[in-house]
């Protein structure tokens, strides 16, 4: 008899029903408890104590162990003798997997999973990514406060710092980092009445994780075009509040699930209801379409899709699928690999999407984009086609038409405000607040309100004749606007946005290395010069 009695275990079978392979059978066994020890010897810690009945855990647990069975490399846990290290991740060394597994990642311990756990066990292999939590000493890690950290909220003392062990080679390490050596990854907060990990600089973040032009726009400063310079620029001023201006700082300890990114992406959000459609899907969709390979290697190695495709039904790349034109931002959900290899949307009740705030799945977010060049520049991309559409946004009705060829035609945002400060204020508002910005496609109620306090447009005349002095009341008015911004310190990081950038020449606690030289946002009129190359086609 094959282990775990030849049965396909999977979610709902139960020791004490004598239930396997999704049947009751013939009577009682241990099979479920046998296959949660064995996760757990092999390092799964995930699937939680041995109980034998197939939860959620469990699949959780044989869905990453299916994941990293199909790496080409694992780790090997030496045999314990006397004087062997007590620390688990001491005890690890690479080695090489001679027979990857090849079946879906499904969560289902089918006959491809359990020849695959047989070779495991009798090979002393272990799941080569290992989470530990450190107190420290110094700022260093001291003393061992968890040795496999697996669960968002398996760790909740905020004051351990997590750090990582990965034996794969998976990650292409720059020169400057140890891949041989702890990775710091994050800490967990808690945040209302959630909680999870969370990453923030420096004492969390890479150096070369910070958002500079070579990383995100693939240029030095000096060789940015003006375009590039200035849209750059609004994007960075924005990233400094969304992602603290560094890659790898992201949250995973709040409703958003996940959210990363200069526009602070986030996974879905959760509500009474269940989680609602994510932007960071929205842009997972575009880079699956854009760059497949960099993809793969982010996210769909392990085991994800983005339930929405990017093509529309003409065939056109346009996101029109994930597009809501209310905002004008793209949103969508995951889909997960079955037992028949498709994938299917993942569930949206919370405590099963809590999955994706596991700290190995936010070590590879992490990863990712610390590590995956095709990931990075794919949120420049992703990141200007959000001014894109703020920009070309109607404004409605109260304004003059604008000079067009032929004529004249409607307004736009993008008509109203044209300075650097102005776009930045605006893009850090929609990423807050989409509706105060875009509602039922043009512009919200509260950037309309901003000319009001302005005193615009009355005999202004139309938008393209504006100068200096309309822009900076534009600017200001904008400012006043966010005083009546629900959220407590909304008002204050608009006020860094339009200072940006304040660390220069001053105080720089983030430890920022972006060249100073990169000015400040400019306020005058038409000063915002919009870098439109190369973006993907429009939905509307």
């Amino acid at each position: 008899m094959d282990r775990y009695g030849d049965y396909d275990l999977q979610r709902g079978d139960r020791d004490a029903l004598g239930r396997y392979g999704g049947l009751v059978q013939s009577g009682p066994a241990s099979w479920g408890v046998q296959l949660q020890r064995d996760l757990r010897e092999l390092g799964f810690l995930l699937v939680g104590q041995p109980d034998g009945d197939f939860g959620r855990r469990t699949q959780w647990a044989v869905r990453e162990f299916q994941l990293y069975a199909r790496m080409a490399a694992v780790a090997q846990e030496a045999a314990t003798v006397p004087g062997a290290p007590a620390r688990y991740s001491a005890r690890l060394s690479p080695a090489v997997n001679p027979a990857p597994y090849a079946g879906p990642a499904s969560g289902v311990v089918n006959a491809e999973t359990r020849a695959a756990l047989e070779a495991w066990l009798g090979n002393r292999w272990r799941c080569p990514v290992v989470m530990e939590a450190w107190n420290l000493a110094g700022g260093q890690p001291a003393t061992l406060a968890h040795p496999n950290l697996w669960l968002h909220n398996e760790l909740t003392g905020t004051v351990p710092r997590v750090y990582v062990r990965d034996f794969r080679g998976y990650y292409p390490f720059p020169a400057t980092q140890d891949p041989d050596a702890l990775t710091v990854l994050g800490e967990y907060v808690n945040y209302l009445q959630w909680g999870g990990p969370r990453s923030e600089p420096p004492q969390h973040t890479w150096p070369e994780g910070e958002l500079l032009p070579e990383a995100l726009v693939g240029l030095s400063l000096a060789n940015l075009s003006p375009e590039q310079r200035s849209t750059y620029k609004v994007i960075r001023a924005v990233a400094e509040q969304e992602c603290v201006g560094y890659f790898d700082c992201l949250n995973a300890y709040d409703n958003a699930l996940v959210s990363l990114g200069p526009c602070h992406w986030t996974l879905g959000l959760v509500d009474e209801e269940g989680v609602k459609k994510g932007e960071l899907c929205g842009y997972l969709a575009y880079l699956h379409h854009a760059d497949p390979a960099a993809f793969d290697q982010a996210v769909g190695a392990f085991g994800v899709r983005v339930a929405q495709d990017r093509v529309d039904q003409a065939g056109v790349p346009n996101g029109k699928r994930l597009f809501q034109a209310g905002q004008r931002k793209y949103a969508g959900w995951l889909a997960q690999e079955g037992e028949d290899g498709a994938y299917q949307p993942a569930s949206t009740v919370e405590a099963e999407a809590n999955y994706f705030k596991s700290w190995h799945w936010f070590y590879r977010f992490s990863m990712a984009r610390r590590t995956v060049e095709g990931f990075r520049r794919g949120m420049w991309t992703m990141a200007r086609v959000r001014l894109r559409d703020l920009l070309s946004a109607p404004w409605g009705s109260g304004v003059p038409e604008v000079p067009a060829s032929g004529g004249s035609r409607p307004a736009t945002l993008g008509d109203m405000f044209t300075s650097e400060r102005a776009m930045a204020l605006i893009l850090r508002w929609h990423i807050r607040s989409p509706a105060h910005v875009i509602s039922s496609g043009r512009a919200g109620g509260k950037i309309r309100n901003a000319p009001a306090r302005a005193g615009l447009p009355g005999t202004a005349g139309t938008p393209t004749s504006w100068t200096d002095a309309h822009e900076a009341a534009l600017i200001q008015g904008l400012l006043e606007e966010a005083e009546t911004h629900p959220s407590a310190g909304f008002l204050t990081t608009m006020r860094q946005v339009a200072g940006w950038p304040g660390w220069a020449g001053g105080s720089n606690p983030r430890r920022y290395r972006l060249d100073s030289a990169i000015g400040r946002l400019a306020k005058g009129r038409g000063s915002f010069r919009f870098h439109g190359a190369n973006l993907p086609p429009v939905p509307y």
